[in-house]
């Protein structure tokens, strides 16, 4: 089973997959987790991991990071 996690909400999309078999003979990690911005770039955040439960985790730890992120910028959209 490959791992294939798609969460959306507050305007981004966290992405984790499992990476093809290179990655892991690279012994960079066998999953990645990724965030796209609500106009469809990539932001700068990666994060690789060797475990499901890390991979899982992390996919986690990346939806709180754009819930902070989009409150962020909620809150500076108030002060203008």
């Amino acid at each position: 089973m490959k791992l294939n996690l798609k969460t959306q909400g507050f305007g981004f999309e966290v992405s984790t997959v499992e990476l093809p078999k290179g990655y892991m003979e690279a012994k960079i990690g066998s999953f990645e987790t990724m965030v796209m911005g609500y106009k469809g770039e990539w932001l700068d955040y990666q994060e690789r991991y060797h475990t499901l439960i890390d991979a899982v985790n992390g996919h986690c730890k990346a939806i709180t990071f754009v819930k902070e992120l989009y409150e962020k910028e909620i809150n500076e959209a108030k002060m203008r």
